[in-house]
């Protein structure tokens, strides 16, 4: 059948071996057993097949090596052998000039990567995704030379020396992923220069030194992900100008700086891992900008201050860790307004007061530890806590009310005393209103009674005084000159008045 050129079988249930009698359909373009069921080695003979341009064998139990026979396919564009069984190592030199897409990953393939320095002819290869294998050796630096490579995934291996340095002028790359491997020295600087990188992912290598200032200059960057690292210093400021990046992980690294700000106002993260460091200082509220977040995890680092009441904002929340830091005072009622939150951990801070109501009401929240802190009072008895455990509240020895987990009832005279001081909020103010408004009364009425008292006349020299002597007549008639006329002053019906000058005896 030379006519037929598609062979299309994907998706399938079908079993036994790919028939090697297919090399005879030397017209085919495209053979596809994508998710057949197939087993077996992959049939030396396909090599003949010169005019295939698309072999996609993903997903089957195919065992066996792949067959050197291959680079006779020297038309294929798209090769697809991942997800299977197969062993050994990539044969050299196997793949055409042709070659735009190889994926190999999800196999047991060993050896060394030298390999890829075979594909450096090929000038249109734009997808290499080689991860999930025993891979050995280093990334050769010519890789580089792809200069229509965009996406490199070669995760999950044991490729050890250097991240690839990729200069800018040479390279489109839009994803580098080299995660779970054994890479060691610095991340290279012209990295930031790669505009088109959307997703850098190096975590759990080697890697030492800093994150490299410049690092905000990837402005379509939507996942960084560093974590599991040797990395130290601080987080540099710039990676606040990645405004689009949706995922950030950088735990269990040596990180010692603060949160740079513009971190907090990055509103499309949906994934924040800075768990495992030593970042200190004070939680912002501007964490609230952070809109479309589900994971935040700042778990084990040296944080202080309070736990930001602006975090109930974030509604969209699923996970929030905050677990082995040095938070203090109490935890925010706001933090029961977090509707979608399903796991939340405070414990091993320095937290107290009492444990806010309104956790009971998150019908979301199956998981939340308060272990080892200050926290006291009635434990609620409803939500979450109705089948919480003692790991998720021992160390805080002054809670109660709940005997079941061996936390005693809470006292009696607790109600009492918050009785009586309710009685007394209510029976103070108005006693005391009561007391000014007798006060104002009284003075009123003192007030009225001292105005209508009558007015006492002021001391004159007609009022008797024991101080004054008694005067003589003899005295008066000296004084007068004998009663003279020339002293009279006047006369009335009760005698005459005369002037006189007493002695000053």
């Amino acid at each position: 059948m030379p006519e037929l050129t598609i062979i299309s079988l994907g998706g399938n249930d079908l079993s036994g071996e790919i028939p090697a009698g297919l090399s005879n359909l030397t017209g085919l373009t495209v053979l596809d057993f994508t998710t057949s069921g197939v087993h077996g080695k992959i049939p030396p003979e396909l090599g003949r097949l010169t005019q295939l341009r698309w072999l996609n064998l993903e997903m089957n139990n195919l065992t066996g090596t792949i067959p050197t026979s291959i680079k006779n396919m020297t038309m294929i564009s798209i090769l697809d052998i991942s997800y299977s069984l197969l062993t050994g190592p990539v044969p050299r030199k196997a793949f055409g000039e042709s070659l735009t897409e190889l994926y190999i990953a999800g196999n047991k393939l060993s050896g060394d990567v030298s390999f890829l320095a075979d594909l450096l002819r090929c000038k249109s290869l734009k997808y290499i995704v080689m991860g999930k294998n025993y891979f050995t050796g280093s990334i050769p630096n010519s890789i580089s030379n792809l200069s229509s490579l965009q996406i490199f995934r070669a995760f999950e291996n044991q490729i050890i020396g250097h991240v690839p340095n990729m200069p800018a002028n040479r390279s489109s790359i839009s994803f580098l992923d080299l995660r779970n491997n054994r890479l060691s020295g610095e991340i290279p600087i012209p990295i930031t220069e790669l505009k088109n990188l959307k997703g850098l992912e190096l975590s759990d290598n080697e890697l030492s030194g800093t994150i490299p200032v410049h690092i905000g200059k990837l402005e379509n960057l939507f996942g960084l992900g560093l974590a599991n690292n040797k990395l130290h210093g601080p987080i540099p400021d710039s990676i606040g100008n990645l405004s689009n990046l949706q995922k950030l992980e950088l735990s269990n690294n040596r990180f010692t700086s603060t949160i740079p700000m513009g971190l907090w106002g990055i509103q499309n993260i949906v994934d924040l891992d800075l768990s495992r460091n030593a970042l200190s200082g004070a939680l912002s509220e501007d964490v609230e900008n952070l809109k479309a977040i589900t994971y935040m995890d700042l778990s084990s680092n040296l944080f202080l201050g309070n736990i930001p009441i602006s975090l109930g904002a974030l509604r969209t929340l699923t996970y929030l860790n905050l677990s082995k830091n040095s938070l203090q005072d109490q935890v925010p009622d706001a933090i029961g307004k977090l509707s979608s939150i399903k796991a939340f951990y405070l414990s091993d801070n320095t937290l107290s007061g009492t444990i806010p109501k309104s956790f009971a009401d998150l019908s979301y929240l199956t998981s939340l530890n308060l272990s080892f802190n200050r926290l006291y009072g009635q434990i609620p008895g409803s939500g979450v806590f109705s089948n919480i455990t003692l790991q998720s509240l021992e160390g805080n020895t002054a809670l109660c009310g709940l005997p079941r987990l061996g936390f005693p009832q809470c006292p009696n005279d607790e109600f009492n005393h918050r009785h009586r001081f309710g009685l007394l909020k209510l029976v103070l103010p108005t006693s005391v209103v009561a007391a000014i408004a007798i006060g104002v009364c009284l003075f009123i009425l003192i007030r009225a009674r001292v105005i209508k008292r009558p007015k006492e006349l002021p001391a004159t020299s007609l009022e008797p005084h024991n101080c004054y002597k008694p005067i003589s007549s003899f005295e008066l008639a000296r004084a007068t000159k004998n009663f003279d006329n020339d002293n009279l002053l006047g006369a009335g019906s009760f005698g005459k008045v005369f002037r006189g000058i007493l002695d000053d005896e």
